[in-house]
């Protein structure tokens, strides 16, 4: 099995010469307090059943504290352990001793102090966003196609009603290179930016293929007007157009085009969807981990494409580690779009700002002052709540009610 196909967040199936050697109780480190566990604490003889509970603990832990961000703290790692020690027979003593334990194994590096706080990786981690960056450069140091006339460029933001800032950010992203990327919060127009790229680059004779991570992402690309969108008349006159795909879709046509290339030659019926003249733009590319943009950008690299990724920076994957987007968006210098166009009211902008920057108290006190945040003691309260208010006067003025 490839590494492209492993999943990071998820503990390996067999057994690694280093968790028998865990089990066993040898060092995994010169140095390292290997014989230091909760059994040995309290002068007890420790044995394979409590080594075998040790492992299990220490694995779903370190499985845990990486699955939404790529770094962790001591803390982080405390809390994973004592979570996953819960009737396993393991004290507090036993969590804190585990924790050292894990940090002076050969598995974590430090990666130094951070607001105060030392930071831990795991090698593994490491060694993959190490990988994916200079993948990145090497498609950033390729400059030679995918070039939009600036007519085109000019004609896409008309037609889109695109803002200075978006209509400058379409013009970065169709620039020369084989990878770009887009960054800002919820609300800041991106996936209306990305339509005005798509038009820009199909107009050019560009073959645009839009993925998300999610199908919900797919239709909603789609209901935006952003892919695939037209009239009956248009399909009927031009041809369908080519819809948005999930990331694993992706995955899945280019697999079977490489199986039944592999098998049967140039009379194979499937034809991989990326080529030198196509260009794959990732919306909501911040809830892509770390392997799979490993693989996407691999993918891309070796069809000769190139690739556009749009996300918010600010935001973590919901599952397995993140922080892939991020670290391409910064390396790229990525244009930002800050203007929130979502929400027309200035309140509605300000409660955007709060959330995202994590000040959502602030958020629920600008919603107490206007009378539109109530509390209820239980979960049935607060639906009967609503449904009373929305019976008396949603259907009148929907814009007034409190939730």
């Amino acid at each position: 099995m490839s590494n492209e196909g492993l999943n990071a967040s998820e503990p390996d199936k067999l057994l690694s010469q280093t968790d028998i050697e865990w089990v066993r109780g040898k060092p995994q480190k010169r140095g390292s307090r290997s014989d230091v566990d909760s059994a040995h604490a309290t002068g007890q003889p420790t044995t394979l059943g409590q080594k075998w509970q040790e492992w299990r603990t220490i694995r779903e832990a370190a499985s845990r504290v990486v699955r939404s961000e790529s770094h962790f703290t001591r803390r982080d790692l405390i809390g994973r352990i004592a979570e996953a020690s819960q009737t396993r027979g393991i004290d507090a003593e036993g969590v804190f001793a585990l924790t050292e334990k894990y940090l002076a194994s050969r598995q974590v590096m430090s990666l130094g102090v951070v607001d105060g706080e030392e930071r831990f990786t795991t090698k593994r981690l490491w060694k993959l966003e190490r990988q994916i960056l200079t993948q990145v450069r090497d498609l950033d140091r390729d400059r030679l196609r995918f070039r939009v006339p600036s007519h085109r460029i000019t004609a896409a933001a008309r037609t889109y009603h695109l803002t200075p800032t978006q209509t400058e950010a379409v013009r970065t992203l169709s620039a020369r290179g084989r990878i770009k990327s887009l960054a800002g919060i919820s609300g800041t127009g991106k996936t209306h930016t990305l339509g005005a790229v798509r038009e820009a680059f199909e107009r050019s004779g560009y073959r645009v293929i839009g993925i998300t991570p999610s199908k919900r992402g797919a239709e909603r690309l789609q209901e935006q007007g952003a892919f695939g969108k037209q009239s009956r008349l248009s399909g009927a006159l031009f041809g369908r157009k080519q819809q948005p795909i999930t990331l694993h879709r992706l995955f899945w046509e280019l697999d079977r085009a490489k199986e039944s290339q592999r098998q049967y030659g140039r009379r194979s019926i499937y034809k991989s969807p990326l080529s030198r003249t196509t260009v794959v733009i990732a919306d909501s590319a911040q809830d892509l981990s770390a392997v799979q943009m490993k693989r996407l950008v691999a993918r891309v690299k070796q069809a000769g494409a190139k690739l556009i990724l749009s996300g918010d920076q600010s935001r973590s994957a919901a599952y397995e580690h993140g922080g892939a987007f991020r670290a391409i968006a910064r390396t790229l210098n990525a244009p930002e779009l800050s203007e929130i166009k979502r929400q027309e009211s200035q309140l509605g902008r300000e409660l955007v700002r709060h959330v995202d920057r994590g000040r959502a108290i602030l958020a629920l006190g600008k919603l107490d002052e206007r009378g539109q945040f109530s509390t209820s003691p239980t979960r049935e309260k607060a639906i009967e709540q609503l449904v009373r208010v929305w019976a008396k006067q949603g259907c009148k003025h929907p814009a007034t009610i409190s939730f």
